[in-house]
């Protein structure tokens, strides 16, 4: 059975005889605010560095599609870096998802955009 006591501003939580101190979350009284700028007000040639476009979106996309399916989809099964496999050319990380061992390397991407939701720019 699980019972909730409150005293003040302490609260615990009680299972089969068990109590333990409740997690709560606490906000400052005094911040700073620091504006965001729009993505409008970058120019072009930073706001291609800061953000995604379309087509690479989409790479994205079917990337990470294949990495969850390979994982059964389950967060658990996530292939950690020290698993992948490294770019002899660039150094980056290759999940083991896109390498057939001692052959090639395969689900490349294909057709950008097959998998873009309508209006990802």
């Amino acid at each position: 059975s699980l019972s909730v006591a409150a005293d003040g501003n302490n609260m615990t939580s009680s299972v089969v005889g068990k109590t333990r101190p409740r997690r709560r979350v606490n906000f400052e009284e005094i911040v700073t605010v620091i504006p965001i700028p729009l993505r409008s007000d970058y120019s072009s040639t930073v706001r291609c560095k800061m953000f995604t476009n379309r087509v690479e979106m989409c790479e994205n996309v079917e990337r990470n599609l294949i990495e969850y399916t390979a994982e059964n989809g389950d967060w658990r099964n996530t292939c950690l870096e020290e698993d992948m496999y490294k770019c002899g050319v660039t150094g980056e990380l290759v999940h083991p998802a896109h390498v057939v061992t001692n052959q090639y390397v395969v689900n490349l991407p294909q057709a950008p955009g097959r998998l873009c939701p309508e209006g990802v720019e």
